[in-house]
């Protein structure tokens, strides 16, 4: 994951890598897998980074973001889920999207919040 640094090919030169779903969802996999693994190492400074570094790759993957929800919830509390979540919708705007459900559910168990009717 130390390699990853943004978005694939994102840099000037590179306009004939056409990725595809597969390189993305790699990322996705190996940052989701690190982040368990360090997790049950009880390694939280680097199952963050593996969560910070699948995000630099694929920014606004909502996965990863629920992830990290749950770990700000589990060692900084209910503050810093609603930082990630600002982050979140910050990605989504910029593609005018909104939040899933599934985000959205996963926001308002750690905040405590009750979703809006």
């Amino acid at each position: 994951m130390a390699l990853i640094d943004g978005e694939p090919f994102e840099e000037a030169g590179y306009e004939w890598a056409d990725l595809d779903a597969r390189l993305y969802e790699r990322i996705v996999e190996a940052a989701a897998r690190l982040f368990e693994l360090a997790c049950e190492a009880g390694d939280f400074a680097s199952a963050r980074d593996a969560l910070v570094r699948g995000l630099q790759g694929v920014p606004g993957h909502e996965k990863l973001y629920r992830l990290r929800m749950q770990l700000e919830h589990r060692c900084v509390g209910p503050t810093a889920v609603h930082g990630v979540f600002n982050d979140l919708t910050y990605q989504l705007d910029a593609l005018d999207c909104e939040p899933s459900d599934e985000t959205l559910a996963t926001y308002h168990h750690l905040t405590g919040r009750r979703a809006a009717s």
